[in-house]
């Protein structure tokens, strides 16, 4: 007997130390939960504060007086579809594919492109699918049906000194199994190129030229793995 009572301040510690261990462990736990979640909602009130500060006019600014970002150009629609930056980036290591518009790590990205202001293609990257459709090239997916994109198919690059409109005239999906001869990212448009655009070209549109000057958004197609949706518009007066 007495060594049971002997032995209940001994369990009673036990009991304790093991009571703040899991205590420990859950808010350990707990945190990383919230840390989980912290970060796509920070991500997607980035995004919002920043279309909102290119929409009022303000974003233009802050190029104007950061010239030493990487910010390429503005992309905006007529329609209000979409306004983000587009930041200029590396094709052997491509940063902004996981880094927002400051540097910080955030998977969803920022569009992004390898090209030069004057090259005569224009190919705009970035993400469709990050945590409920917060990532930049989300609203994209709308201009799949034929009758929205008619509605959104003005879209301007807003650079510094200047602004340059385009026109969507095609868009369709590309398969890197059953479409591998079709340059994705071509650097001069080929006869070839032009013909593949031409043939999903929209009803009421004007034919593509190979003295076009193009605008290319890429992006992947939800649930279809290895598949791009491409938005190919060309410029116009």
């Amino acid at each position: 007997m007495r060594f049971f009572f002997n032995g209940i301040p001994m369990f009673l510690r036990i009991t304790g130390c093991m009571r703040k261990a899991v205590f420990a462990l859950s808010s350990c736990l707990l945190v990383y939960a919230l840390q989980g979640l912290y970060h796509p909602l920070q991500s997607s009130l980035q995004y919002r504060r920043t279309n909102a500060a290119i929409r009022d006019g303000t974003f233009r600014e802050s190029i104007t007086l950061q010239e030493s970002t990487d910010v390429f150009a503005v992309l905006t629609f007529d329609s209000g579809l979409q306004a983000v930056p587009v930041m200029r980036d590396e094709a052997d290591n491509p940063f902004y594919i996981d880094h927002g518009l400051h540097g910080e790590e955030d998977p969803a990205g920022m569009p992004f492109t390898f090209n030069a202001p004057d090259d005569p293609v224009i190919t705009v990257f970035g993400h469709l699918v990050y945590y409920d459709d917060q990532a930049a090239f989300s609203p994209l997916q709308v201009l799949m049906d034929p009758d929205v994109c008619e509605a959104n198919r003005f879209v301007n690059l807003v650079f510094l000194d200047e602004t340059r409109r385009y026109e969507i005239r095609s868009v369709f999906t590309v398969d890197e199994e059953h479409n591998a001869d079709f340059p994705v990212l071509p650097g001069v448009p080929s006869p070839e190129w032009i013909d593949y655009a031409q043939y999903y070209r929209m009803p009421g549109t004007s034919p593509f030229t190979a003295g076009d000057w193009f605008l290319v958004l890429q992006t992947c197609c939800r649930n279809r793995k290895n598949v791009h949706l491409l938005i190919v518009a060309a410029e116009i007066e």
